[in-house]
């Protein structure tokens, strides 16, 4: 997975509104980019977001997004980068 599609994960993860009450599991959401289908959960751990889910040919993915920096897995490869200003939920929140 390119930088750039995980960038666009990260975004769509965040900016997907979740309807989910506070002691529930977070709730899945999906989207379609390039022909492939994510589905993903977003949970809050307070330190961190956890973006955790799969896409529509199996391959599974875990992103720690820690303030503007992200890292985690996509398909067993690590990746790390720095999150768009606009993907980040305090951002989005003061909008």
């Amino acid at each position: 997975m390119t930088k750039f599609v995980a960038l666009a994960l990260l975004a769509a993860a965040i900016t997907t509104p979740a309807f989910a009450a506070t002691d529930a599991a977070p709730a899945e959401t999906s989207f379609t980019r390039d022909g492939r289908t994510y589905f993903v959960k977003e949970t809050d751990m307070g330190a961190y977001t956890l973006i955790a889910g799969r896409d529509s040919t199996g391959r599974t993915f875990n992103f720690r997004l820690t303030g503007q920096r992200v890292t985690g897995h996509y398909n067993n490869e690590y990746m790390e980068f720095t999150a768009p200003a606009a993907a980040h939920p305090a951002k989005l929140a003061s909008r």
